[in-house]
């Protein structure tokens, strides 16, 4: 925009003038700005056009407005400054002034002489956040000339001019660069910060000037020091977390982390982030201020928060240990476990540990052992297959040699969860023994014995006291029903003995051979009818064993014990060894087992290879389900037409259901388990007779007619496990057998 000197003003109102604005009114309201601009330009160009004051001001702000539409921001200024010049108090002129200045980014020339006119000029006019806008940019513009003082300043000013006005407190921050002293900025601003009137914009402040001389400086000390007092004005999440921070950085700052995590956790929205801060509140006060009362406080209330803190609650008994306090020891137990078990969902697995934690409490600092029991038991009751808790109980109850009853149920979970735990044998022998039941004793200490144990003096007394080398023979019969509830393996699947029992006549045929097969002849048969101890006990075992024939009995000395024998009808042939023993309990065990193996269902075993078994089984599904697919040799085909010979359609029928209900609809059923679980049935019934686990021990050295494959060690450990278990005792108590005093 053209310059002219307007030093004197003519107020004499212009025809001239008049006409021409009117012109200029004209083309703006006609949208022709262009011409507008260049009547207005002619007209401050002119020295023959003077309009008064209030007229020349218009012609500026119209100008000024019309520069501005264009981007001519110097020529807009101008304009704006000429009108200013005019009237400093113009309101309208000073807002459109300070606004341009502040709307354009680069430098304007002239702008500070203009800036430091209008404070002068026109302060008054201003509001105070335009006035604190105006210090920060001269002085702004003071620090880009290297004029410290008046860079200062006029910062300073701007400071004060607003209340909590981040820029102005930064600008002021800027000082330092031009003044060279950092620190008095600081501190005139922490002076500034005192003064305001809004608790908020206290606590913000002084947050920023804590962080400047924290991240700036390095002075964290200087910098918990304010953001304290920040907490002061409004204690806010921000505030205390910097207060936490810039605590855990410092060496000497323990109590007022401990009082940040505190503050922290009443303000934390999460119960997680509760208890945390609690807990780390507990454990500076514990670690670093010494002071083990704050400390179990705040972790007392993390454990309200939290029952399954395990780890605060680990400390907080830590603590009492320390203390010797075992009263507050219990009581702390006592509280967290009723915390846990009021949850909706109880953590077993610390309710367990809690309880057998609150129980060696009891057992070590409390001499309370009954207390102690009770505790262990609502341990062991979370998790009853867990060793330590029944041992637990039991050492308690031996060492006072009270609840007897409580010792044998959690001696017999011992043995259950590990049956390798000889040891547990010898110890529910010895409880038996005290409570005078002789028979739980005696099998106890027996299957101790059986599996290398050694007895003292009073324990192989009363073994030695029943070892009358004598069979005995039962008080009645050994019917299916209490073989089913007593005596058979869980793995002996009834549907799986019901298909070998069904196909028992084409098993027979089938295996059936002559005397002289076996290199027997007429002589060697037994008559059953004279009166020998080895015939009576035979026919004795039969007759108990609820059979409805007695199997004829063959004597030939190529033989050793009992075997069993296909001829025209299921046989056994005994051995010199055993027939002219004399040994009753030996007898009576390979009898026991040798009649119990001829019933129909396990008949095949120990007369034929297992795998031959598993072929008739496929042969019988096949035949039931014609479906199934099974590649048959001569051999096989010989056997599927003796088996459609031998069963007719009722049979057929009962063994389509058998199988049906083995197999649970699938084409193959595990025979290897039912085999396993028919030898330890046998291996039982041949305890039950004989009485004697040493002589068990004897036949499975020198048997013939193994079939599972198993180790002897391994069938004595499943023979001695049931020589304890309830089901033997009933049913020696059920058969006569069981002894007393």
């Amino acid at each position: 925009m053209p310059t002219t000197d307007n030093a004197t003003i003519i107020s004499v109102r212009s025809p001239e003038f008049d006409s021409a604005r009117a012109q200029i009114e004209q083309a703006l309201d006609a949208d022709h700005t262009g011409e507008a601009l260049q009547r207005l330009e002619a007209i401050v160009e002119s020295e023959d056009v003077s309009p008064p004051i209030d007229d020349e001001l218009w012609v500026y702000r119209t100008l000024a407005e019309l520069y501005l539409q264009r981007d001519r921001f110097e020529d807009a200024l101008d304009a704006y400054r000429r009108a200013f010049r005019l009237d400093p108090r113009d309101r309208d002129i000073l807002q459109s002034l300070t606004s341009l200045l502040f709307d354009v980014d680069a430098e304007l020339d002239g702008e500070t002489d203009l800036l430091e006119a209008i404070l002068v000029h026109a302060r008054a006019s201003l509001d105070t956040s335009m006035l604190a806008r105006i210090h920060r940019r001269l002085g702004a513009r003071y620090v880009e000339a290297d004029d410290s003082d008046q860079a200062s300043a006029h910062l300073r000013r701007a400071a004060q001019c607003v209340d909590s006005d981040r820029e102005a407190m930064q600008a002021l921050l800027q000082s330092w660069r031009v003044t060279g002293d950092p620190f008095d900025a600081l501190e005139t601003r922490e002076q500034l910060i005192e003064a305001f009137d809004d608790p908020e914009a206290s606590a913000e402040a002084y947050v920023e000037l804590g962080d400047e001389w924290r991240e700036r400086f390095d002075r964290g000390r200087k910098a918990l020091e304010l953001y304290e007092r920040a907490a002061d004005f409004a204690p806010t999440d921000e505030v205390w977390e910097h207060i936490r921070t810039t605590a855990e950085s410092l060496d000497d700052a323990d109590e007022s982390l401990y009082r940040a995590h505190l503050t922290l956790a009443e303000r934390a929205d999460g119960d997680e982030a509760r208890a945390e801060h609690f807990t780390a509140a507990a454990t500076v006060a514990r670690d670093e201020l010494w002071s083990p009362e704050r400390a179990r406080r705040a972790l007392e209330r993390a454990l309200e928060i939290e029952p399954d803190r395990f780890e605060a609650f680990q400390s907080l008994v830590s603590m009492l240990e320390d203390a010797e306090d075992w009263s507050r020891l219990e009581r702390a137990y006592r509280h967290v476990i009723d915390l846990n078990r009021q949850r909706q969902s109880p953590d077993d697995d610390l309710l367990a540990i809690l309880w057998y934690q609150l129980g060696e409490v009891y057992r070590r600092y409390l001499d309370q052992p009954r207390d102690a029991i009770e505790v262990y038991r609502e341990a062991s009751t979370l998790f009853p297959d867990n060793p330590k808790f029944h041992e637990a109980i039991v050492n308690l109850v031996e060492s006072t040699h009270t609840d007897a009853e409580v010792a044998e149920q959690h001696l017999r979970a011992l043995y259950r969860i590990d049956a390798s735990r000889t040891d547990v044998l010898k110890r529910l022998g010895r409880l038996y023994l005290r409570r005078e039941s002789l028979d739980p004793a005696l099998c106890h200490f027996r299957a101790y014995e059986a599996l290398g144990g050694s007895l003292d003096d009073q324990e192989a007394s009363l073994v030695e006291r029943f070892e009358t080398g004598m069979y005995r023979s039962p008080d009645r019969t050994l019917d299916e029903e209490l073989r089913r509830e007593k005596l058979y393996p869980d793995d002996l699947d009834p549907d799986v003995s019901e298909v070998f029992r069904l196909l028992f006549p084409v098993l027979f045929e089938w295996t059936s051979e002559f005397r002289s097969e076996y290199g027997l002849d007429r002589t060697d048969a037994i008559d059953l009818d004279e009166p020998l101890a080895f015939n009576n006990t035979y026919r004795d075992i039969a007759e108990t064993l609820a059979r409805d024939d007695i199997p004829p009995l063959w004597q030939n000395s190529e033989y050793r014990g009992l075997n069993k024998a296909a001829l025209d009808s299921p046989s056994v042939i005994a051995g010199d060894d055993l027939f002219e023993s004399g040994d009753e309990k030996r007898i009576a065990f390979a009898t026991a087992r040798v009649l119990f193996l001829l019933e129909p269902p396990f008949y095949w075993l120990g007369l034929r290879d297992v795998s031959e078994l598993r072929a008739f089984f496929w042969l019988a599904l096949q035949m039931v389900r014609p479906d199934v697919e099974l590649e048959r040799d001569e051999a096989m085909e010989d056997a599927y037409r003796l088996m459609k010979r031998k069963l007719d359609d009722d049979h057929r029928d009962r063994l389509r259901d058998a199988i049906e209900r083995a197999t649970d609809d699938a084409d193959d059923v595990e025979l290897l388990s039912w085999v396993e679980a028919v030898e330890d049935a046998a291996d039982r019934v041949g305890l039950l007779f004989a009485d004697d686990l040493n002589v068990a021990r004897m036949h499975l050295q020198t048997e013939t007619d193994t079939f599972s494959g198993r180790d002897i060690e391994t069938r004595m450990r499943n023979l001695a496990e049931y020589s304890v278990s309830d089901d033997y005792l009933a049913l020696r108590e059920a058969l006569g057998m069981a002894v007393s005093s």
